[in-house]
């Protein structure tokens, strides 16, 4: 059974679209899409799509809601009939669903490209009767009011579970977490020192900041065994939770080859009914990559290390 790999691109199509009746303007623009597996613990389907204005005018579009992109997949190269799988349709296991992709009214100037994608958390797929195996992929949207449908490539999906990787990159950015335990003192509960360590890869500065709340820069849970903590997005909940905001990560931006680690103590008192606790460390992070690239908002799950409270 094939084993997704991080960031491996599977295929790549290249496809002029001029949509009939619907005037010159779909017909100056070109259209590419690529799908990937990216990531692990879960794995996600990622599926990209670009639009470009091959003529010299600029084109007017509406990137509203009318341009909602999903991906369909079919068990068959020839792509017809009833997909096997939409992304609009799946079985909701923590991930993000399928969304307005646009920003309202814009346009494209002579010769630019612009970028859209989606990606689907295998596990929404499969749900309880998807078949592993190779699926073909189209990515589908509708522009000036039409329906639009690009070859998006194929691959192969499996449903096995992966353990999540000690650290992962985003953006050039390498996040990795680890907990150790604190000097016990009498008289107060355990102790657990959570850090972060945020490495920009890039040959240029980075920014970053957290997401959501810069006050708020991650949340640190637990689990009864390193499986259940790998599959935490199949579980209801976790087996403790010892703070849903122990680590600030104010804005920051990193030279070259910076590497800034951000810590703080956390109370271990909620671990005490678990034999061992192994942690997950959550964040939400907003990436500025180098040069016009837009942010990235990436959820970043990382294991902490495990705790055995004292008997």
């Amino acid at each position: 059974m094939q084993t997704p790999k991080l960031h491996r691109t599977l295929m790549c199509a290249l496809v002029g679209v001029a949509l009939s009746g619907c005037g010159r303007d779909s017909e100056r623009l070109v259209f590419r899409a690529s799908s990937q597996l990216e990531d692990i613990a879960p794995s996600h389907l990622s599926t990209t799509v670009w639009i470009t204005n091959t003529s010299r005018d600029t084109v007017p579009v509406d990137l509203g809601c009318s341009l909602s992109l999903h991906v369909v997949g079919y068990r068959t190269r020839e792509r017809s009939g009833r997909p096997a799988w939409d992304s609009r349709r799946r079985d909701g296991v923590g991930g993000r669903g399928w969304a307005c992709i646009g920003g309202g009214g814009g346009h494209f100037l002579p010769g630019e490209t612009k970028q859209f994608g989606l990606a689907v958390p295998l596990p929404e797929l499969f749900g309880d009767t998807l078949a592993e195996g190779r699926y073909y992929l189209t990515a589908r949207f509708e522009l000036f009011g039409r329906p639009t449908s690009v070859d998006a490539g194929n691959l192969v999906l499996t449903n096995a579970a992966t353990p999540i990787p000690a650290e992962r990159t985003y953006g050039g950015v390498t996040f990795r977490a680890a907990t150790g335990q604190l000097p016990s003192t009498p008289g107060k509960p355990p102790q657990l020192r959570l850090a972060v360590t945020i490495t920009n890869r890039n040959d240029q500065p980075v920014k970053l900041e957290d997401a959501l709340n810069p006050f708020c820069g991650a949340g640190l849970s637990a689990f009864s065994t390193a499986v259940r903590r790998d599959t935490w997005y199949l579980q209801q909940s976790s087996d403790a939770f010892l703070d849903v905001c122990p680590l600030p990560i104010p804005p920051v931006t990193l030279a070259p080859g910076e590497a800034r680690v951000v810590e703080r103590t956390v109370e271990a008192g909620a671990l005490a009914a678990l034999n061992e606790a192994h942690l997950l460390a959550s964040l939400r992070i907003r990436i500025y990559p180098p040069g016009d690239q837009s942010p990235i908002w990436q959820r970043v799950t990382l294991p902490a290390g495990s705790y055995a409270p004292a008997r």
